[in-house]
């Protein structure tokens, strides 16, 4: 029953948050349910990397004790209680089979390539209903806000889900035949144009640097071999580049981060706004922090006095690390640290490469996200990092072998 709980999951995932976490509490039950309580206790004793993430939800813990908005603190206790419950339990079930990993594998790629061409196909039919013009399809202010609405998902959040079918098809996909050559070869492609169409800036900067490391250490057998997927790089990342989609969603970027570092408030970039304030919060209380719960109203008195509360209200940090130093203070900095990089360090270390890329997608998107304060990253995240702990630790590299 404990992989259909986890098909059920991936399924659910894309669509319904209630649902999906639904999904995560039967995974959890069952996890309990299928091993004795002695093997779990091996387990977390092999695996002890599996603590970071119950230390986590500890740290949160902490962080409610001096909170004066508790109802808000309780808010955030709840979205993270993933990190409590599901690496313990689910991580610690009876190892799953070749099988149900492979099934993982395929569902990833399968679910996420589906949405995205629904998500295609349902905006060209807006475009067409609202008679607006096929090429405006393709310009940011409409591709970012538009394209990943209809079934729910920030753009940066489809983009680390798009980030991680791509790289699980590029690395363990079969190419045993011409037909699985052509057919993987064109799921890369869309993934690729989806990406480009998501505009999400983050997520293109995370593929053309996983790419390029990868162009230099996968399988690489000559110079000629490099020097060819080298060009290939460069000819994609010219050619995203010159997308209008991209070149207005970076240069509206620049222009206002140019604008934020001359001291100009107007025109400055939201995000640059937002770490100001965070870096401007931390400042108060570097060591421990002003408690889970008080840190949006901090943040909102300081857009206030930049005479901007009016369209900044209630935006986070929209990043992971200022974010946990502002609400927890440097304990809850390096726990987090440690929650995102040592998993990535262990499969570094043992030549994991795709799970590598998976936790560096991760650690780069808490870069310009608060990935790990809803529901949608909290998830993913816990979900990834149960699988691997739990069950592909000592088997590197067999999510769809």
């Amino acid at each position: 029953m404990l992989p259909y709980s986890i098909y059920a999951f991936m399924v659910l995932y894309p669509f319904s948050v209630k649902w999906a976490n639904f999904s995560i509490l039967v995974m959890c039950a069952l996890g309990l349910l299928s091993s004795s309580l002695s093997d779990k206790l091996q387990k977390v004793k092999t695996n002890k990397g599996l603590w970071l993430y119950p230390a986590y939800y500890g740290v949160l813990l902490l962080g409610t004790l001096y909170s004066e908005d508790t109802r808000y603190a309780f808010k955030i206790l709840e979205t993270g209680i993933s990190f409590l419950l599901l690496p313990v339990l689910f991580a610690t079930a009876a190892t799953l089979d070749a099988k149900t990993l492979r099934t993982i594998g395929i569902l990833l790629v399968t679910l996420t390539y589906g949405i995205a061409v629904y998500c295609v196909v349902q905006n060209v039919q807006d475009v067409r209903a609202e008679k607006v013009p096929l090429w405006y399809f393709f310009t940011w202010e409409y591709s970012y806000s538009h394209l990943a609405g209809h079934i729910g998902l920030h753009p940066t959040y489809f983009a680390a889900l798009t980030l991680l079918a791509f790289f699980t098809v590029l690395l363990k996909g079969d190419y045993t035949t011409v037909q699985s050559k052509v057919l993987n070869v064109f799921i890369l492609i869309f993934l690729f144009a989806f990406l480009i169409l998501l505009g999400a800036k983050i997520g293109l900067l995370i593929f053309f640097a996983v790419a390029l490391v990868l162009a230099f250490i996968y399988k690489l057998h000559s110079k000629r071999q490099l020097l060819i997927r080298i060009g290939i790089i460069v000819f994609l990342l010219v050619g995203a580049y010159n997308t209008p989609v991209i070149y207005w969603r970076f240069k509206k970027a620049v222009d206002g981060v140019l604008h934020a570092a001359s001291g100009q408030q107007v025109g400055a970039d939201y995000r640059t706004l937002h770490w100001r304030c965070a870096a401007g919060v931390i400042q108060e209380s570097p060591l421990v922090g002003h408690g889970i719960g008080d840190v949006q109203e901090k943040m909102n008195d300081c857009y206030e006095d930049l005479g901007r509360l009016t369209e900044l209200r209630n935006y986070n940090a929209h990043n992971q690390y200022l974010d946990s130093w502002a609400k927890t203070g440097l304990l809850g900095l390096v726990v987090t640290l440690l929650c995102l990089a040592y998993p990535l360090y262990r499969c570094l270390k043992v030549g994991d490469q795709l799970f590598a890329i998976f936790f560096f997608i991760f650690l780069v998107v808490c870069l310009t996200e608060c990935f790990l304060n809803v529901q949608k990253g909290v998830t993913l995240f816990c979900f990834t990092a149960s699988v691997y702990w739990g069950h592909l630790y000592n088997r590197p590299g067999k999510l769809t072998a």
